[in-house]
Order: structure tokens, then C-alpha cells, then sequence
């Protein structure tokens, strides 16, 4: 394996926005526990076709962690290279899968990351819409709100329901769902 030194990496603010945001209580436990026990998940990097520099597809925090304390590589050994992903929309997609796996997500977290996605969602609605067009042999038409309640992991209606409240002003409602006070 190549070895990819740590200033070769690149943060794409694209990617680095779907992802959420942790909050000041959550980065200084990771950084301390990175400096206690060094990494114990590795950053996962893409190498962009286009340009070949390398991008950062998880573990933003993690590596600024390492910059800020000048900890390198070799201390570390602490990279994946996700070589099977080929585009940017795999990426995405994988971001997106890695997102929804983490455990204890509330319906209203997992809505939050899911939104952060919908482009992804409305690409491949539109791409299987266009396949359709060229005569391909009958696509199953892609519901955009139907896949979004399902990588949610609630019906269509429930969904309708969530988004709603999600989409209203009303703050107080939406954090009781995030903490799961409510249901």
C-alpha cells in the first residue's frame, strides 16, 4: 500500500457538510480520548478520479485532532482507503449508509441525516425516471419521499408526519424527538 502522508489529505467542504456537527462536550471527549488511547477508528479517505488528491470521507474531527497536536501517520497507522468507491454519488451513498448505521439514533436524528442526503435520493430518481425514458425494460419508478421513510426507517405517512414537525419553528417539539422524549 502507498503511503499517503497526512498533508496530502483534503477536506471537501461538500462531504464535510453532510455530515453532523459535534457538539463542543462530544469533540473534546474524542480528542482526549484520541490523546489517551490513541485512534481507535481510522479516517477513511477517497481518492477523487478527477483530480487524484485525496479526500477525507470520515473522520474529519479525528483528523484535526492529529493536526492540532502535530501527530503523524506513522505514529497512528491510523487510514483506510475506500478504493471500491468510484464517484462522488458512491461516496455519498456510503457516507449516507454509514450515517443511518450508528446506534441509538432517534426517528428525528436519523430524518435530520436522511434530509442532509435528499439530492442523493432525487439523483437516482431522476436517473431511473431517464433510464425509463430511453425504453429500458420497465424500471420501478422511484418514489423520492417513499425511499427517504425507508432509509428512516418509518412508514410513508409517519414520515409525512415527521417532516412536518421537522420543517415547522416549533424547537422545543423537534429536540423532545432527537432526545427520543417523545414518540
Amino acid at each position: 500500500m502507498a503511503y499517503i502522508d497526512i498533508k496530502d489529505l483534503k477536506i471537501d467542504k461538500e462531504f464535510e457538510s453532510l455530515l453532523p456537527v459535534l457538539t463542543p462536550e462530544e469533540l473534546e471527549k474524542l480528542e482526549n480520548n484520541i490523546l489517551q488511547y490513541g485512534m481507535l477508528d481510522p479516517i477513511k479517505i477517497w481518492q477523487e478520479p478527477s483530480t487524484d488528491e485525496w479526500i477525507i470521507i470520515d473522520g474529519h474531527n479525528r483528523y484535526n485532532i492529529l493536526k492540532k497536536h502535530n501527530i503523524d501517520w506513522h505514529y497512528w497507522q491510523d487510514y483506510k482507503i475506500m478504493g471500491e468507491l468510484e464517484s462522488r454519488e458512491d461516496v455519498k451513498q456510503w457516507m449516507l449508509e454509514q450515517q443511518l448505521g450508528r446506534r441509538n439514533l432517534s426517528d428525528a436524528e436519523r430524518y435530520e441525516i436522511v434530509q442532509k442526503f435528499k439530492e442523493v435520493f432525487q439523483k437516482r430518481a431522476k436517473e431511473n425516471q431517464s433510464s425509463g425514458g430511453k425504453g429500458l425494460p420497465s424500471l420501478v419508478k422511484v418514489n423520492v419521499q417513499e425511499e427517504m421513510a425507508k432509509a428512516v426507517g418509518v412508514s410513508k405517512g409517519s414520515y409525512y408526519k415527521l417532516d412536518k414537525v421537522m420543517q415547522s419553528d416549533n424547537e422545543k417539539l423537534k429536540q423532545q424527538l432527537r432526545d427520543k422524549s417523545i414518540y
